[in-house]
């Protein structure tokens, strides 16, 4: 199985994961408006940026409960652009809130779909 910020995906493998700037990319401190679509977006282009320029990082969620909106925007998306194989390959999710577990699962899968 893979795990992504706790959540075990089917098929895990463990990896030596690259940081972003060094340190895990802590969503909550970086970034505003956490609970809406266009905060969402910031924070996926910011992700995007990260990943052009390094091989793997680490988002920090910092166990708040992730909006639907947000969630779908920031994680979501980020899987339909780089696709799940590489989204599972190259970003690490930590400090994820138990609430916000499976409303990631949700959205990453929906959006895998979307890619296949």
């Amino acid at each position: 199985m893979y795990t992504i910020g706790g959540l075990c995906l089917q098929g895990c493998v463990r990896m030596t994961l690259m940081i972003c700037f060094n340190e895990p990319i802590e969503i909550t401190k970086k970034f505003n408006g956490l609970s809406t679509r266009e905060g969402g977006a910031e924070a996926r282009k910011y992700l995007l940026n990260c990943l052009n320029t390094e091989n793997n990082i680490i988002i920090d969620l910092g166990n708040i409960n992730l909006s639907p909106s947000f969630a779908d925007e920031c994680i979501g998306r980020l899987v339909e652009a780089i696709g799940l194989d590489q989204f599972r390959a190259r970003v690490k999710l930590v400090n994820v809130s138990v609430s916000s577990r499976t409303l990631l699962k949700l959205v990453i899968y929906q959006r895998a779909k979307l890619t296949s």
